[in-house]
């Protein structure tokens, strides 16, 4: 056996492996113990060659490579079936006061086989029994880990053409890979690249390092190593505050060699977040998240759990896919009949092989192949539950994330991090995350058991954490910064003393935009007299006594919208002033400011008297382009493309648009009107883009979209525009018959045309609402209830400032409309 075990850093130990690669004769393979490491050698090797002398991939994936042809590997969640069947043969003699007993039996059993110990029964736990009824129960046919590894040890297969063996990024091993590992190494010179800190202790590793002492290995220590990096500490807040601190961090860094490691246990709302605010992400995990959303609002909707918004958003995105709502309402309901009376798991992975075909999704369809393998229950004469499958398909492997190439920040999550090395690192949500974790007690394994018997016990994985965290302070090459929330149990690296950075709210304060009834404005005012011991300064939680003073009852149709879209953000914007923070994308013109230009365009359309020409809509285009501020911060070739997309829009309404008469034509009309909500009289004010018949018998008003377009009948607290106006004038022609319309004039809603049925919409509860919100803004309460969509709030321009966990009060929020305002009652 011809061992050479090299000890550094991973900087150094990076360094020596790409000289070895130089130097390297033929073919030879390198063992890593993440898919993301193996990219990020690749990367590297790439860098310095154009051929690849290394064959690199992950212990298990060799292992798996060795199996005969047509076996079964375990199936992801076999945990859990296992689980479900211990509890039907042993659940008598096992104890009932331990939480989770059966799935924490199965797992425990299972380390045991893959560490090959043999534990007396303890406790009421007969482990020798448990043992050997696993070994009854797994099928013949079924590779679990142990298996796998077992079997590859032996197998003459796995011999490949190398001319030697690399094991890079492996500080520890359990008996099973350590029977692989011994077997490799026999038939390859074998090189073991182990990370060796030297600012730290080194307990995790010393145990495999002893290992390979014991058989002969060569040990080479790289000393010296590039100097200690620079640490930066910021304490950040939790929510989307942290996401915006670490989204501006990664700007800071735009165009060097650096790293972003998320600690957080679901990286995918900082990515995503990133990418909103300009920041590429070199690994794109959009069409996952997407395929992950999809088939959980379609599980919600075949268990009839669902609410209005999974219906539509599932609905919408099977729309996209070229599938007509109708159809795809059927095969949901359908497909549900079907799982009901599924009476084995081959029906229950056919249904999903054709749910997946459905859906029409590459990444989807390529998470739910993972169900195929679920025909192994069928051998223990199981039949599929509802509930085992609702905990299985949070099995499916729906995220992978990994550091790719690419353009933009490269980034890794959690545990993937480990061996990864970058000019420039920064470490996102310390605390918040998987890492590092506090031991918890095990109920199962006492400390003392586990001690005596080499298992890993409870502060194992607490120090597989901490071993991470002191390999990423060896990973900066020059910086690295540290962003974590309060530390509940959790730990900083050593040395680091974290500062509080300052508010982003702070940054975003402009001075006051109205005249206040305090010295300072009412954003100082609301800084200065909030309660700082509370969660947040700006929740929006301000008491009556101050709500009162706040909340006068003089407002316009749009602000109540907003109000009832988010109270938190009508805060923001009506009561503290604080202006929205002007982004102008040069290479896409804001919804907003299109929006300006076609209601400034339409006006000039229906006020002319004649057809328009192509050449006269083009010169309005440019007219109203002209008027709006940062315009010319927009890349030409884009301005122009969108405008001659609005002159073939507007061409395309204008049979719509056009009027019927001149006479008694208003646009962008200005109104002032009162609203009555039970004790609470509203001053209202607005503007309606057009009204027809004025003075005459039928009036009728009309409100232009470019967006989607609501429905006016259903009476929402961020519906309300159109009643509210047709109220108003119906107050200043109360003889009159109003009717009121939405036109949508644009592709995006296919120029569609919704009226408003007076016998269908309430205008009780239109009062009741107004009611509603009058209570609330004189209760003091604006409270953040955003938005429901693909990506919730991206719309909102005080992200930033918002304390909510904005997925949880979405989905609350849009439950149902009676549930909605139960929120905000006391």
């Amino acid at each position: 056996m011809l061992v050479t075990l090299v000890l550094g850093s991973p900087p150094a130990l990076l360094d020596r492996w790409l000289d070895d690669s130089r130097g390297i004769q033929g073919l030879g393979a390198t063992l890593v113990p993440s898919q993301t490491l193996g990219r990020f050698l690749k990367e590297r090797l790439q860098a310095i060659s154009a051929t690849e002398p290394w064959d690199i991939m992950s212990l298990w994936d060799l292992a798996r490579s060795a199996l005969p042809e047509g076996v079964q590997v375990a199936p992801i969640g076999m945990e859990k079936a296992l689980a479900y069947l211990l509890a039907r043969d042993l659940g008598a003699s096992m104890p009932a006061d331990v939480p989770g007993i059966y799935l924490s039996a199965v797992r425990h059993a299972l380390e045991l086989r893959r560490r090959h110990i043999s534990l007396p029964a303890f406790d009421g736990v007969a482990w020798p029994r448990i043992l050997e009824w696993m070994e009854a129960v797994l099928p013949a046919a079924v590779y679990d880990e142990f298996r796998v590894y077992q079997y590859a040890a032996k197998a003459a297969s796995v011999h490949r053409p190398w001319r030697s063996l690399a094991l890079y990024g492996y500080a520890e091993a359990h008996a099973s890979q350590w029977q692989f590992i011994t077997a490799l190494a026999s038939r390859y010179p074998t090189t073991v690249y182990t990370p060796w800190m030297q600012g730290h202790q080194n307990s995790l590793a010393e145990p495999w390092v002893a290992l390979w002492r014991q058989l002969g290995a060569h040990v080479e220590e790289l000393g010296g190593g590039p100097p200690p990096s620079r640490q930066h500490g910021a304490r950040v807040r939790r929510g989307t505050s942290g996401l915006e601190q670490a989204v501006r961090k990664m700007e800071s860094l735009s165009g060097q060699d650096a790293l972003l490691v998320v600690g957080a246990p679901d990286p995918e709302p900082l990515i995503r977040y990133a990418r909103r605010r300009g920041q590429i992400m070199a690994e794109d995990t959009r069409t996952q998240y997407l395929a992950r959303n999809l088939w959980g609002a379609f599980w919600r909707i075949v268990r009839h759990e669902h609410d209005g918004a999974d219906r539509f958003n599932w609905l919408e995105a099977m729309a996209s896919q070229g599938v007509a709502g109708a159809e795809a309402w059927a095969f949901a309901q359908q497909w549900s009949g079907q799982l009901a009376r599924a009476a084995s798991w081959g029906e229950v992975a056919r249904l999903v092989e054709q749910a997946a075909r459905f859906h029409r999704m590459a990444d989807l369809t390529q998470a739910l192949s993972a169900a195929a393998d679920w025909v192994v229950y069928d051998q223990w004469q199981w039949r599929p539950t509802v509930a085992v499958l609702g905990e299985l398909w949070d099995l499916l492997p729906f995220r992978q994330p990994q550091m790719g190439r690419g353009s933009g920040l490269r980034w890794a999550h959690g545990v993937s991090a480990r061996m990864l090395t970058a000019e420039v690192m920064a470490v996102a949500f310390v605390e918040d995350g998987v890492f590092p974790r506090n031991p918890a007690p095990d109920a199962l394994w006492p400390a003392a058991l586990a001690e005596e018997f080499g298992l890993p016990g409870p502060a194992h994985g607490r120090e597989q954490d901490l071993h991470l965290l002191h390999l990423l302070t060896e990973s900066g090459a020059h910086d690295i910064w540290w962003l974590g929330a309060d530390p509940d149990g959790g730990r900083w690296p050593h040395g680091i003393d974290p500062q509080d950075e300052e508010e982003p709210v702070l940054r975003l304060l402009p001075v006051a935009t109205r005249a206040p009834d305090w010295d300072q404005g009412p954003a100082q005012w609301y800084a200065s007299h909030s309660d700082r011991n509370g969660f947040d300064r700006f929740t929006g939680v301000i008491g009556g006594e101050m709500g009162r003073a706040v909340a006068g009852m003089a407002s316009s149709p749009s602000a109540l919208e907003q109000f009832g879209t988010c109270p938190l953000a009508f805060f923001y914007a009506r009561v503290l002033g604080i202006a929205e923070e002007a982004v102008v994308e040069p290479f896409a013109v804001p919804p907003s400011m299109r929006g300006q230009w076609v209601h400034r365009i339409l006006e000039k359309m229906a006020k002319s008297g004649q057809e328009p020409s192509a050449d006269a809509v083009r010169r309005w285009v440019e007219e109203a382009c002209g008027q709006s501020p940062g315009v010319d911060r927009i890349v030409g070739p884009v301005l122009r493309h969108v405008q001659e997309d609005i002159v073939r829009e507007m061409l395309q309404a204008w049979p719509m648009v056009r009027p019927d008469k001149a006479e008694g034509l208003l646009t962008e009309q200005p109104v002032a009107f009162q609203a009555a909500a039970g004790s609470v009289t509203w001053q209202l004010s607005g503007r309606i883009d057009r009204i027809d018949g004025w003075n005459t018998d039928e009036i009728q008003i009309t409100d232009y979209k470019t967006g989607t377009l609501p429905d006016p009948n259903k009476v929402r607290p961020d519906n309300l525009q159109m009643p509210l106006y047709r109220q108003a004038v119906q107050q200043q022609a109360p003889r009159a018959a109003v009717s009121a319309r939405l036109l949508g004039v644009s592709w995006r809603n296919q120029f569609q045309q919704k009226s408003l049925d007076l016998a269908q919409f309430s205008e009780i509860r239109v009062g009741e609402i107004l009611e509603q919100m009058a209570r609330r803004m004189q209760a003091g309460e604006f409270l953040p209830l955003p938005s429901l969509s693909q990506d919730p709030c991206r719309l909102c321009a005080y992200t930033a400032l918002c304390p909510a966990d904005i997925k949880s009060e979405a989905r609350r929020k849009h439950s149902r409309a009676q549930e909605y305002w139960t929120l905000w009652e006391d």
